[in-house]
């Protein structure tokens, strides 16, 4: 799928609120194209997670006409995924990467999703503008100086720029809760997905940015893997006066 500016026009009347394309599992996944370097089966289980978490939190609402954005969308597997499983949702993907974008483009394409799917080049959501009913997340969480320490099943698949979360693996964290409460629209969601370890800390950056922060969803063994918050009342009031 070729989404050059007609593309974002085409978000924009969608009310998607794409700013600029800057330059900066449910249906059929036998098609589904990665970029660079196949996706470990680590982040597979996590992006999993992460959808179900996201589809527990919504309830009924998945039926509803909902605004998704994917930070970080890489393959554009999370939101793909819960374009499938919102049959009247639109969503948006991120990516710095040119590749990475043009291969979740091929996959909504695969996935006969490319109607309700759009990407854009940026840096999480720097090219957004509100209010979205879910932003999701699955952002690098490694601290630079583990990444040679991992497990050859995530350090040989992903991609570095997948890997590295900075000198304390938050780096993309912070740039989510940065954006998150100019994004979220009232009532609105955010699923982010987690590394080992990282949810108290974590979910501190959420609630020092007046988010709300509920209890995060556990992997199959037990530790924290999915984070979910909202837009709190007071905050959302600020921000819209």
């Amino acid at each position: 799928m070729s989404q050059g500016p007609m593309g974002v026009v085409g978000a924009l009347k969608r009310g998607l609120g794409v700013v600029t394309n800057s330059g900066s599992k449910a249906a059929r996944m036998e098609h589904f194209h990665q970029p660079e370097r196949e996706e470990s089966p680590v982040d597979q289980l996590r992006e999993l997670q992460a959808r179900e978490a996201a589809l527990a939190a919504l309830g009924s609402r998945r039926q509803h006409a909902l605004r998704i954005a994917d930070l970080g969308t890489g393959s554009g597997a999370l939101l793909l995924a819960l374009l499938s499983e919102c049959p009247r949702a639109l969503g948006i993907g991120t990516d710095l990467s040119q590749e990475a974008i043009a291969c979740a483009r091929r996959n909504a394409c695969a996935l006969q999703l490319r109607e309700r799917a759009f990407f854009t080049v940026c840096n999480y959501g720097a090219a957004l503008k509100g209010s979205f009913d879910l932003v999701v997340s699955n952002p690098p969480y490694v601290r630079r100086s583990d990444i040679a320490t991992l497990q050859p099943e995530v350090r040989l698949f992903d991609p570095a720029r997948a890997l590295d979360g900075g000198d304390d693996g938050l780096h993309g964290y912070r740039a989510i809760t940065t954006d998150a409460g100019r994004l979220l629209a009232p009532g609105g969601l955010i699923v982010v997905e987690l590394g080992a370890g990282q949810a108290n800390t974590v979910a501190t950056l959420f609630s020092a940015a007046g988010l709300a922060v509920e209890s995060p969803c556990p992997d199959l063994s037990g530790m924290p893997r999915a984070l979910l918050a909202r837009l709190m009342t007071r905050l959302l009031a600020r921000l819209r006066s």
